[in-house]
């Protein structure tokens, strides 16, 4: 009682010197009102209570428990049931102890409490003006170096520094928070920084993973691109899967049998493409096996589901790291809610587009051309098959770019429907799987309620995910344009859908200002010097239409004209047409 009584003093005391102190520092540098003053309209003081504040959650869950096992020992009693009387009074009595414990954890903590903030609220703007630029937020006047005794704040024989920072509505400060300081808070940010890139270091360690169970296959079925116009013989295609035989005079495996099948596929028809699987080769020295187009087409399934297995992988990674980000950023312990998701837009903005964009690339990317070999046998690092934006690197990687952007697309939309279909589901199952809104298993009134109440929106995650698909787009658009239709059509979809959820689904978000939507504007002018470099990069590739592969350049020649099949030189198609316009 005495150190309540006490503690109540120093608070009253307190509050008394910053106001004191605060009216003779501002008016000290000229007048702003009639009389010369500047005059602060209250204070309010924010105190280390972080640990308090979680424990008197834990206490309001105790009363929670206690309240409800209550009610069930009161239905017990009337009901004349000795045993769930007698069971539910044992827990009751086991809560009780535990309320115990949690009051006296309580005590001692309140005993230390003590001021760390002030939330000072001035007469007029002038005030809040003036203090912004005496006594600025910057680690200098913290430490109080930049600040003379008279300027600092005086309190039973001792001067402390202080600083201000922007003024931000009270229901933004998550006052818990205000106890840590600057330095130890860049420390936990510190902390969840390398947390974060340990997961994306996993995340790449997954792709590599899959990367080479598919290079194993490409090994014994390597992709090429076939000429319809002129497909290898059987006797070419034996000869390139004994390449390593000097006998036949060939030097690398050229990937002949997935052409040669293909066409016999192709040729024979539906009903006759047993017989065509079945044609007997001779044994294969790696396989065993004498029917290579079996082979080859369990080779291609596994190939397109190792490709599948990559894409899904980067989604489902991608939900996993937002869902991780949010508590990192929970225990960076931002003093102002619009800072902490300010802290998750970026972090989960950036692993996104690493995990989306960047891991890929530099999984299949390879450096050999610049006499540069890191790769290693346990991990190997740019150890791919690419050293240059050409064709083949758009067929085997650009794809699954663009896959990856409709995947992460199709999820983050359809997380509205879904979590609407789960709160129906609860519902139906609430109400004993039948339409009767009579019937409920809630014991409270809180309960029933909670079960209507839609999910938050969560503005950080929107803004990450539009980050993550302007960024991925402008990146890779310069060669692959598809991507900008792609976008549009996934923003369109966005404003649709999330407008429907915003009214009809989640809860009334609070009023944040606009330093988010200014953190994410922040990004784009990157987006678009990154478009600028990529799309130089790609289109100064003399391969990217397939120059020095006549075979593909051919084939998509003949495929514009409408002649595949026919003997037409493709290339004098196109310079006829070309004269011609």
């Amino acid at each position: 009682k005495d150190h309540n009584e006490l503690r109540h003093k120093i608070r009253d005391r307190l509050e008394l010197n910053l106001e004191k102190g605060f009216n003779q520092n501002l008016t000290s540098s000229g007048p702003s009102t009639r009389d010369g003053s500047i005059h602060i309209h209250q204070i309010k003081l924010g105190f280390n209570h972080s640990r308090l504040i979680n424990i008197m959650k834990r206490r309001g869950k105790i009363l929670r428990r206690m309240e409800l096992e209550l009610n069930k020992e009161s239905e017990a009693h009337e009901q004349h049931k000795a045993k769930m009387e007698d069971k539910m009074h044992k827990k009751l009595e086991k809560e009780i102890k535990k309320l115990a414990k949690v009051d006296n954890e309580i005590s001692a903590l309140e005993e230390t409490t003590s001021a760390v903030c002030a939330f000072i609220t001035f007469e007029d703007e002038e005030g809040v003006a003036r203090a912004l630029d005496m006594y600025p937020n910057t680690c200098c006047h913290r430490i109080g170096c930049c600040m003379k005794n008279d300027q600092k704040l005086e309190f039973e024989g001792k001067y402390y520094p202080f600083a201000f920072r922007e003024p931000k509505g009270p229901t933004e400060v998550i006052w818990e928070n205000c106890e840590v300081t600057p330095k130890q808070r860049c420390t936990r940010s510190m902390i969840t920084s390398s947390l974060s890139l340990l997961l994306i270091l996993s995340t790449f360690i997954f792709v590599v993973a899959a990367k080479n169970q598919k290079a194993a296959v490409d090994r014994l079925y390597p992709p090429t691109i076939c000429d319809p116009l002129t497909p290898p013989t059987k006797k070419q295609v034996i000869a390139d899967e004994f390449f390593e035989d000097p006998s036949y005079n060939v030097t690398s495996k050229q990937g002949h049998l997935a052409c040669y099948c293909q066409k016999l596929i192709d040729d024979a028809g539906p009903m006759q493409e047993e017989n065509v699987y079945n044609s007997e080769f001779p044994k294969n020295p790696k396989t065993g096996s004498t029917t290579w187009c079996v082979d080859w087409v369990q080779g291609q399934a596994q190939v397109q589901g190792f490709a599948f297995l990559a894409v899904a992988m980067v989604v489902a990674v991608n939900t996993v790291l937002t869902m991780i980000m949010r508590r990192l950023v929970i225990y960076e312990k931002h003093p102002f809610i619009t800072d902490m998701f300010s802290s998750l837009t970026t972090k989960i903005f950036i692993a996104k587009f690493l995990n989306t964009a960047i891991v890929v690339v530099i999984v299949n990317a390879t450096l050999e051309t610049y006499n540069v070999n890191i790769e290693s046998p346990h991990f190997p690092l740019l150890a791919g098959a690419y050293n240059d934006f050409n064709m083949r690197w758009y067929f085997y990687v650009g794809a699954p770019i663009i896959m990856t952007v409709c995947m992460n697309s199709v999820t983050e939309l359809s997380m509205p429907f879904a979590l609407k279909a789960y709160q129906y589901y609860k519902i139906y199952k609430d109400r004993n799987k039948s339409g009767n809104k009579t019937i409920s298993k809630k014991e409270t009134q809180h309960d029933y309620d909670k079960m209507f109440i839609g999910s938050n929106f969560l503005l950080a995650d929107q803004y990450a995910s539009c980050l993550n698909t302007i960024f991925v787009v402008f990146l890779y658009s310069g060669g692959m344009p598809v991507l900008i239709f792609i976008a549009c059509l996934i923003f369109y979809l966005k404003y649709k859908i999330e407008k429907w959820a915003f009214l009809r689904f989640y809860k009334t978000p609070p009023a944040y200002d606009e330093s988010i939507a200014k953190n994410a504007q922040g990004w784009l002018p990157y987006a678009g010097v990154l478009h600028l470099l990529f799309a130089t990069w790609m289109f100064t590739n003399p391969e990217i239409f397939g120059a020095g592969d006549t075979t593909s350049f051919s084939k998509m020649a003949d495929a514009f004209f409408g002649v595949l099949g026919a003997r037409t030189d493709s290339q004098a198609n196109l310079a006829q047409a070309s004269a011609a316009g």
